[in-house]
């Protein structure tokens, strides 16, 4: 879900800590269907590899956009609009409908709600409570992280 919303945003979560560029630099390839983080050799001069944030973000408009960019393209023209099918695909992506559960109460302790997220989440990352608990600290107070860091920084100085 992190991937998602970051790509489809072009920046990561407040909550996120790791590479920035991984929601901003997807491709997808209109021809082969693959998706890739972008590679300026093997892509730069190749009009199927297409922004996937700057898609998402244009909707239809953007979708257009595009179609009329391809269709304009010596190598593509009138072949451009057999794409039109892959880019809704992809833009479909942000109308699927999820189910949140949200988990409440006075009895969820942390120890509960860790055990709940690690069964729901059992193919995925375990998270230890202070994931958790870190997690819940910057959902509440986005800026948390930063100024954890910047206390340890200067902590390590000292």
């Amino acid at each position: 879900m992190t991937s998602l919303y970051g790509v489809a945003r072009g920046r990561a979560p407040e909550f996120f800590d790791g590479n920035a560029r991984l929601f901003t630099d997807l491709r997808f390839h209109l021809g082969t269907e693959t998706f890739g983080f972008y590679q300026p050799v093997k892509m730069k001069d190749d009009p199927l590899w297409i922004d996937v944030t700057e898609l998402m973000k244009g909707g239809q408009g953007g979708q257009e956009s595009l179609m009329d960019r391809l269709a304009g393209h010596p190598d593509i023209g009138a072949d451009a609009f057999k794409y039109v099918t892959r880019t809704s695909r992809i833009l479909g992506i942000l109308d699927i409908e999820l189910h949140v559960e949200e988990v409440t109460g006075a009895d969820k302790t942390l120890d509960v709600v860790v055990d709940i997220f690690n069964r729901v989440n059992s193919g995925g990352t375990k998270l230890s409570q202070g994931d958790l608990a870190l997690a819940k600290i910057c959902a509440d107070w986005p800026e948390a992280r930063d100024q954890m860091k910047a206390k340890l920084t200067e902590w390590a100085r000292s």
